[in-house]
């Protein structure tokens, strides 16, 4: 079998080096567009606040805590161009880093500029904690008649501009939230928000 000529390898080697330059191009291209489309839209972040929370059937016997917690969340998208699906929601409660409950919510569509409220419920049922944190949480309860907890959100999310959607995992964190152990009134709480 003849070995192949020094043009045949020539054009071989040519046709490889344009096929290489036109995908560089093509990826740096979309990447540019994609950089323009983003700078110009600039998603704001999403503010999240903890507008209510209450307790009820809050026990605390043998050292373990039985409660059922609620909190009602605003999420609110400030952003004109931008709309977010949220795929999955789940959240965890803690008492002085100690987990004390979990709870999910239910998948939603949020518009641009607009409000959302969304209700996670913890029924926690003889969650232990350390001696330590059992005799802060029995002093914070009789003294000042709340419980301060830390919630924390894990939502997948995507982001919707025009026709493209991007996905995201974002975490949310609201800590301490001050929840009175009666029916008195709420302070909101602000969270913080890591993407």
């Amino acid at each position: 079998m003849p070995a192949p000529s020094s043009a045949s390898r020539a054009r071989r080697f040519s046709l490889v080096r344009c096929l290489t330059t036109c995908f560089s191009t093509l990826v740096i291209l979309t990447g540019a567009i994609i950089l323009i489309v983003w700078l110009a839209i600039r998603p704001n972040e999403i503010d999240y606040t903890v507008d209510n929370a209450s307790v009820r059937n809050y026990n605390f016997s043998d050292d373990r805590l039985s409660a059922d917690f609620t909190f009602t969340i605003k999420a609110k998208n400030p952003n004109a161009k931008v709309s977010l699906y949220y795929d999955s929601i789940n959240a965890s409660l803690s008492y002085d880093l100690y987990p004390i409950g979990s709870a999910s919510g239910s998948p939603f569509y949020q518009r641009k500029k607009s409000t959302r409220e969304f209700e996670l419920v913890f029924p926690t049922r003889r969650a232990v904690l350390p001696d330590v944190a059992t005799r802060d949480l029995k002093n914070q309860s009789s003294t000042a008649g709340k419980v301060a907890v830390d919630l924390t959100i894990y939502a997948k999310i995507r982001f919707k501009v025009w026709f493209v959607k991007s996905s995201h995992f974002m975490k949310v964190v609201c800590s301490p939230i001050n929840v009175p152990l009666s029916n008195k009134g709420f302070q909101p709480e602000f969270c913080d928000v890591f993407m």
